[in-house]
């Protein structure tokens, strides 16, 4: 199936693999998974349940352990930390209280954050996006949102977090445009809210005049929630091989989603 060889990993084919164009997807998620460990962890790990915040060189993982169960992970610069009530510098502690971890939970959602059953789960998918799986619409978008110091309306934009592009041929097609390669650059550099606002702007970003108008922006937990659940079950068609061949080869029009 050339269809599906085009997404395999160059660093995957340089390991002694020899490939044709009859190779199915099984066989090249067989070829990923055989993969050691340093290659196919590629999801940051989790290093301390109880705290809020871990720091990576380019961005801060955010986790909130809403009641309802299962956990809200966000990806967020120093600005939306100062939005959020956190601190830059220092990892911020899990606080037991749900009323806290709740509160923190919507508002994370209010960033571009998603509900995830488990942390598990979401490193399981994450890998295989990583690792240039095409995912399309079964995964959460990536969301940025942007908040004037004003107060008065919002900036947002989102992007399909698939490494890989489809092919004008292909059966499956893209839902939304990919991450620009150089928006996260851009993002990072903005020192307040109205800079950040400024580069999403320039990124094509759409301006909302309330947070109600946007539909990508949660407005309770539990709508936060449920959104999350729905792409549970995206993902967890992807667990069949079945279902993600016939995908590939046929796109949407040719299963029934």
């Amino acid at each position: 199936m050339h269809f599906v060889l085009s997404f395999l990993p160059a660093f995957l084919l340089g390991r002694n693999q020899t490939l044709h164009p009859g190779t199915s997807s099984h066989a090249i998620r067989t070829i990923i998974e055989d993969q050691p460990e340093d290659i196919c962890y590629l999801a940051p790990p989790i290093k301390d349940a109880q705290q809020h915040t871990e720091f990576f060189p380019t961005y801060c993982q955010v986790k909130a352990y809403p009641s309802m169960g299962g956990v809200v992970i966000g990806r967020f610069t120093a600005v939306q930390l100062r939005q959020l009530g956190l601190s830059n510098i220092k990892p911020a502690p899990r606080s037991h209280n749900e009323i806290e971890e709740d509160g923190l939970a919507l508002e994370m959602m209010r960033q571009g954050a998603h509900w995830w059953p488990s942390w598990q789960f979401y490193v399981h998918h994450y890998d295989r996006l990583a690792a240039q799986m095409p995912y399309g619409f079964h995964f959460p978008p990536r969301i940025y949102v942007g908040y004037p110091s004003s107060g008065i309306g919002v900036w947002v934009s989102k992007f399909s977090e698939d490494r890989v592009e489809f092919a004008e041929n292909d059966p499956a097609k893209p839902y939304l445009e990919r991450i620009p390669e150089d928006l996260d650059a851009h993002v990072n550099m903005a020192l307040n809210a109205d800079e950040r606002c400024e580069v999403l702007k320039s990124f094509g970003a759409k301006f909302y005049d309330t947070v109600e108008e946007c539909e990508d922006i949660p407005k309770t937990l539990d709508e936060g929630y449920q959104r999350g659940k729905r792409y549970e079950q995206l993902l967890k068609k992807m667990d069949d091989d079945l279902y993600q061949d016939r995908w590939l080869e046929y796109g949407m029009a040719g299963i029934d989603l």
